[in-house]
């Protein structure tokens, strides 16, 4: 009792004074209302910087949007210089109609025709190559991962998007009609085989060895492969529009034979312009495809904040 006694009376409660007790209990409630004001305002701050945020993205949108605009204007404009060519193409062609023997209007036209498609191989293979560079370079510097859709549908539904945006994934979409394999394949390949060589007794084991083995492949080795497969139908497609090119020589020694100097101006105009418009044809479908992938983006970034 005598302990309990002399807590009590030991207790700052009985050795301060009324003015002080009032003063005391007049600095802590200013110090709630401190602390309560600095969280308004941390998310008021906040509050503003979303603001912000969207403001500058409403900005970016406006900005690409007129970009896009003249980047179609363009195109359109394009689409009629292609238009024009291939008109003065056609001219051309229906005068080797007319003076040239079949076996070397047959020449001419596999000629024009394999032109569109070696060009068109090139440009893709070359695109192509440089987004896996890209991609290796961006795993290298350990930047956010990039993963291939396979167009799956379980892989294309709204919450595996979530997903995959929360854990900032960057999606990549296969071309409609790659040449190629798919070179994950080869992966699966030697995994099937790493797994077996370990001989998983039971299913507990074979999941456990699957994560393992998995793991010992670098993260690179499937963009690695399919830079090698690349590489390799690049080099294919450069010797193809080397023999094109012996092939344009060889049509225009026979064009040479049979058209006025006017008509052989025509077919070499013609078959410049083909490659240059085609050329120009992909540079613009890129920036037009990345500009309304950018759009997209931020339109989902401010609907996705409007959303919560």
């Amino acid at each position: 009792m005598a302990a309990s006694v002399s807590m009590v009376t030991s207790s700052s409660y009985y050795s301060t004074s009324a003015p002080k007790a009032e003063l005391l209990i007049m600095m802590k409630d200013m110090r709630e209302e401190e602390e309560e004001e600095g969280e308004e305002e941390e998310l008021d701050s906040e509050e503003e910087l979303d603001i912000d945020l969207a403001f500058k993205k409403q900005q970016l949108m406006q900005s690409l949007s007129r970009k896009l605009s003249v980047l179609q204007e363009a195109q359109q404009s394009l689409q009629e210089d292609v238009q024009d060519n291939n008109a003065l193409g056609g001219a051309v062609e229906a005068q080797v109609q007319l003076l040239c023997k079949p076996n070397e209007i047959e020449k001419f036209r596999m000629f024009v025709g394999d032109l569109d498609k070696v060009v068109s191989l090139l440009l893709s293979l070359s695109g192509r190559l440089a987004r896996v560079e890209n991609a290796i370079d961006s795993l290298e510097e350990e930047a956010p991962p990039q993963e291939r859709h396979d167009n799956d549908p379980k892989h294309t539904a709204w919450a595996t998007k979530e997903w995959l945006r929360k854990k900032h994934f960057k999606v990549l979409e296969w071309p409609s009609q790659p040449p190629d394999l798919n070179p994950i394949e080869n992966l699966w390949r030697e995994l099937k085989v790493r797994v077996a060589q370990r001989q998983p007794q039971n299913i507990t084991a074979l999941e456990e060895i699957c994560m393992e083995e998995w793991a010992k492949i670098p993260a690179t080795r499937l963009l690695t492969d399919k830079r090698n497969v690349l590489i390799r139908q690049h080099e294919d497609a450069k010797e193809l529009k080397e023999n094109l090119d012996r092939r344009e020589r060889l049509v225009f020694d026979i064009l040479s034979l049979h058209l006025h100097q006017d008509l052989l101006t025509d077919y070499q105009h013609f078959v410049k312009m083909k490659s240059a418009l085609l050329i120009e044809q992909r540079k613009l479908e890129d920036k037009i495809k990345l500009g309304e992938e950018q759009l997209r983006g931020l339109k989902e970034s401010l609907e996705n904040r409007t959303s919560f």
